[in-house]
């Protein structure tokens, strides 16, 4: 019987502007990658329904839409005046 998972992610710490960073390259990505498959439905829904911009996003908030976006891996964001 196996009682741990087979795959341990380890914990990113990530520091804060780093990570709205990475989350806007990858929004990015998507807007392209959406354009050459002819289907604008990521960026026609946040221009319909708006996003309140990742620097208002919380630490917390942050670390939880990069766990989505990456194969379910831990981020831990600190401010960028942490170390």
């Amino acid at each position: 019987m196996i009682s741990e998972p087979l795959m341990k992610h380890l914990m990113e710490t990530i520091k804060r502007q780093d990570a709205i960073d990475r989350l806007v390259d990858d929004d990015l990505d998507s807007f392209r990658t959406g354009q050459q498959d002819g289907d604008n439905s990521y960026a026609a829904s946040l221009l319909e329904y708006g996003h309140k911009g990742y620097a208002d996003y919380t630490n917390e908030e942050l670390a939880a839409e990069l766990f989505e976006r990456n194969d379910f891996n831990q981020f831990k964001v600190i401010d960028d005046e942490q170390e």
